[in-house]
C-alpha cells in the first residue's frame, strides 16, 4: 500500500539519509499500490478537510522534494498556508512526493497491483537466506501478468476500512444486526467520501473496487455506495468522535433540509483547545487528565479540531436546534433505531488484511503503534501523518533493520 503512511516513511529515510543510507539502505525497495495513483491513499477519496494545519504536512517534505512540485501544487500550498486543507489537496501533495521518488531514486513502484499472498520462501528458493514471497495480481484490465517478488522484509501499509459486518459485530447488544435496523446502517465513511464519479480509479469507482477487493473481505456493507438523501429525514449518529461531527458538518453543509439529527453517545464531546486558558475562556469542562503535560493543550489527541470543532461550536451556540446530543450508557432499543431513516455508525473500523499479512510488519492506520505522550485520558492509538514520518518511522526503521539482520543470518 502506498498511502500517506508509506510516503511518510520514505520521506523519513530521505531526511535521515546519513543514518538510513540515502533512501536505499537495502539492496532494493519495492512499493506495491493497488490504485493507479500512488501516494494519495484514502485521502484522495474524501470530501472533508484535514484536521490539522497544511503546514504540518509540508513540514515533513525536504526542500529538494518541494522544489520538484508542479507550479499548480505550489500555488495551492502557498494560498492555503497554515489553514486546514481539503484532503484532496493533501492527496495531490503525496502523489507528487511519489513522483519525486520515482524520478530521483531507485525505488521501484508497482501501481495497479494488489497483493494476494505473502508466504515464507523455501531455503532453496531464498538462496540460503530467510525471506518472504509476495504475489500480486493486476487491477488494471490492460495488464494480464501478475508479480512475484522475494523480500527479506515486507511492510503492510494497507490501512483500515469500515465494514458493515464489523459495525454489527462490535455491537454487544446485537440490535444493529436485526431486521429493520441493519438495512438502515450507513458507515460514517460513506458520508464523508466524494461522489462516485470523483473517486474513479483504475477503470471503476472506488466503491466497486472495494467490493471486489481482497483487503475488504465483507462487501455486503457496500450495498449503500451513494451518500444518503438527508432531505426531510431523521438521522441517528452513534458515537461522539471527530468522525461524528465531521458527518454532521457534511450533512449541514450539503444544504439538504434534514428533519432531525440525534447523536447517541456514552460520553460528552471531547474538544481540542490550544491551551488551558482557551478552554476555560470557552467555559469548556475538562479535568487535568485531559491536558497534555508537554504542550498544555486540552484533548491534544482525542479532541475535535477544525471543521468538526466549528460544527460543534455552532451547535453549542444554539444554531442547530434540530441536532440533539443524547448521553446514555444504556443500549439503544430496537424500536428507537427503527424510528430513524438513517443510522450512521462512527465506529467499526478494522485493519485491512490479506493472506499472509501476519508475516508482515504492520504500519499506518490501526497498526498498533502508539506514542508515550499526550493527555492521560486518551488511551486510543495516536494517528497522524507527521508521526508516520517521525516517531513511528523511527520505530519502523528499527524493526526493518532487525528483520533484515535476522533474515540475512545463514540458515542452519
Amino acid at each position: 500500500g502506498c498511502g500517506p503512511s508509506c510516503v511518510g516513511f520514505l520521506l523519513f529515510l530521505l531526511r535521515n539519509r546519513e543514518e538510513t543510507g540515502a533512501v536505499l539502505p537495502f539492496e532494493r525497495i519495492c512499493v506495491i499500490e493497488r490504485s493507479a495513483s500512488a501516494g494519495a491513499g484514502d485521502f484522495g477519496f474524501y470530501s472533508i478537510r484535514t484536521n490539522s494545519s497544511l503546514k504540518a504536512f509540508v513540514s515533513i517534505v525536504p526542500k529538494e522534494v518541494y522544489a520538484t512540485f508542479s507550479v499548480g501544487l505550489k500555488r495551492l500550498l502557498v494560498s492555503i498556508g497554515g489553514d486546514p486543507c481539503p484532503l484532496g489537496c493533501a492527496a495531490l501533495l503525496f502523489e507528487e512526493v511519489v513522483a519525486f521518488f520515482k524520478n530521483h531514486t531507485r525505488i521501484t513502484f508497482f501501481s495497479q497491483y494488489e497483493v494476494k499472498q505473502v508466504e515464507e520462501a523455501s531455503a532453496e528458493r531464498a538462496t540460503g537466506l530467510k525471506s518472504l514471497v509476495v504475489r500480486a495480481a493486476p487491477t488494471a484490465l490492460s495488464e494480464k501478468h501478475g508479480l512475484e517478488l522475494t523480500a527479506h522484509a515486507v511492510v503492510s501499509c494497507v490501512g483500515a476500512t469500515q465494514t458493515r459486518e464489523a459495525i454489527v459485530s462490535s455491537d454487544s447488544s446485537g440490535t444493529l444486526g436485526r431486521s429493520g435496523v441493519r438495512q438502515k446502517l450507513v458507515p460514517s465513511g460513506v458520508c464523508l467520501r466524494m461522489d462516485d464519479e470523483m473517486t474513479t480509479r483504475s477503470g471503476g469507482t472506488v466503491w466497486k473496487k472495494e467490493a471486489e477487493n481482497a483487503y475488504d473481505e465483507n462487501p455486503d456493507w457496500d450495498t449503500r455506495r451513494e451518500k444518503p438523501d438527508w432531505n426531510g429525514k431523521t438521522v441517528a449518529l452513534i458515537g461522539n468522535s471527530h468522525s461524528t461531527w465531521s458527518v454532521i458538518a457534511s450533512i449541514v453543509g450539503s444544504g439538504q433540509a434534514f428533519k432531525r439529527i440525534d447523536v447517541h453517545a456514552r460520553h460528552q464531546t471531547k474538544v481540542f483547545f490550544e491551551d488551558v486558558a482557551a478552554a476555560q475562556a470557552a467555559s469548556y469542562p475538562f479535568t487535568q487528565e485531559d491536558v497534555c503535560p508537554s504542550t498544555n493543550q486540552v484533548h491534544r489527541f482525542g479532541g475535535l479540531r477544525c471543521d468538526a470543532k466549528l460544527q460543534w461550536t455552532s451547535w453549542r451556540n444554539g444554531l442547530h436546534p434540530n441536532i440533539k446530543l443524547i448521553i446514555s450508557d444504556a443500549p439503544l432499543s430496537e424500536d428507537t433505531l427503527r424510528g430513524y431513516d438513517h443510522i450512521v455508525c462512527c465506529f467499526g473500523h478494522q485493519r485491512r488484511t490479506f493472506p499472509g499479512s501476519e508475516l508482515c510488519i504492520p504500519y499506518g492506520l490501526m497498526s498498533g503503534l502508539t506514542l508515550d505522550e499526550g493527555e492521560p485520558s486518551f488511551t486510543a492509538p495516536k494517528e497522524g501523518v507527521v508521526h508516520y514520518s517521525g516517531a513511528y518511522a523511527q520505530i519502523l526503521w528499527g524493526q526493518i533493520k532487525e528483520v533484515v539482520r535476522v533474515a540475512k543470518a545463514p540458515l542452519h
